[in-house]
């Protein structure tokens, strides 16, 4: 009877600890699958799908590869902050490779730079409706969070300067020459530091004359009447007519970036040619025989990367093209200026001398 017992023990034990890895490996293999099943739909431009499946294939089977290709369907699908999230957690992940924690890191910057650049763009756009404060406000914020978008102070100051805000003026102009020792704006930055400056100075109150005494000589009095009182001469500092030089620097890089844009989008159409031709050879079963599939979604990625690397400079640069015309045109006395066109829309820039 003892050795009954233990054998009635024994026995379900073993079926456990045999069920245990197999419950695993099927785990892995389930997990697997669908990773599989992501890939397609990545290489297909079903970023939402890729995302949701290594997002399944995750939780079944915890590799932290596959939450890595979570984050990146995700900033390619067009959603930063969920990647973001992901990629922090992948790197805080023990699992995780060193290698690929550089590169989730890379992406991570890459991705703040993309939100900061959202950000000044919204600064653009709330200067362009007129609300400047919330410009300098938004500008103020992105040049915190990166030390080294000091330009973000001088056009901070400007525009609480237009907003009739002289002390954050005062103080984005300081901040600014302070922090850009070599900037291309320094000398723009101090006329108009010291123009605030002087609007601040407390105004230098006239003498009064005092009231003549009881009893005072009338002899004196008489003589008092004949003089007359000279003029306090007051003198006027000489407008300072500002050259929009930033301006032109910016219009003109953002022309040559969205060239380069251009010019690499071409480059990009014939490898997207030999792509297609070799992906186009199919054997009787319908199966690509042309090329193998790690060549193709190494060649995919690589031109899918370059078509978003010229969008991107395009958009870039017309953005910075744009903003440079601005300040050429927001500066008094440009030599740019705008005419507008001989119908009710329409117009063009012109050079006046």
């Amino acid at each position: 009877m003892p050795a009954c017992r233990w054998l009635a023990l024994l026995v379900p034990l073993a079926f456990a600890l045999n069920a245990a890895p197999a419950s695993a490996f099927d785990k892995q293999k389930a997990a697997a699958k669908m990773a599989e099943q992501a890939q397609s739909a990545y290489e297909s431009g079903d970023y939402d799908r890729a995302a949701e499946l290594y997002a399944n294939a995750f939780h079944t089977d915890p590799e932290p590869n596959y939450l890595y290709a979570q984050a990146r369907a995700e900033q390619v699908g067009g959603k930063p902050d969920a990647a973001t999230g992901h990629l922090e957690e992948f790197i805080a992940n023990p699992q995780a490779t060193p290698d690929r924690v550089a590169k989730a890191r890379e992406l991570l910057d890459g991705l703040h730079a993309a939100r900061l650049d959202k950000s000044v763009a919204d600064g653009e756009s709330a200067a362009r409706s007129g609300d400047y404060k919330l410009a300098a406000q938004i500008w103020l914020d992105v040049a915190r969070q990166a030390p080294k978008r000091v330009e973000l102070y001088y056009r901070a100051g400007v525009a609480l300067q237009q907003a009739a805000d002289l002390n954050g003026a005062l103080a984005a102009f300081d901040a600014y020459l302070q922090k850009a020792p070599d900037g291309l704006d320094r000398s723009q930055a101090k006329l108009r530091r010291d123009g605030v400056a002087e609007k601040l100075r407390p105004t230098v109150a006239r003498p009064t004359v005092p009231e003549k005494a009881p009893g005072t000589d009338m002899a004196a009095d008489k003589t008092n009447k004949n003089q007359t009182v000279a003029p306090i001469a007051t003198t006027t500092a000489p407008a300072v007519r500002p050259t929009p030089v930033a301006g032109y620097i910016v219009a003109v890089a953002g022309l040559a970036v969205a060239a380069g844009g251009v010019v690499l989008y071409v480059l990009t159409r014939p490898d997207i040619s030999a792509y297609e031709a070799a992906t186009g050879q199919t054997n009787a079963a319908g199966k690509i025989v042309g090329i193998d599939q790690q060549t193709a979604t190494s060649q995919h990625t690589s031109i899918q990367n370059r078509e978003i690397a010229a969008v991107a400079l395009g958009g870039a640069g017309l953005a910075m093209a744009g903003v440079g015309t601005w300040l050429i045109l927001r500066t008094p006395d440009a030599k740019v200026t705008w005419v507008p066109g001989p119908a009710l829309a329409g117009g063009g820039l012109a050079w006046r001398f």
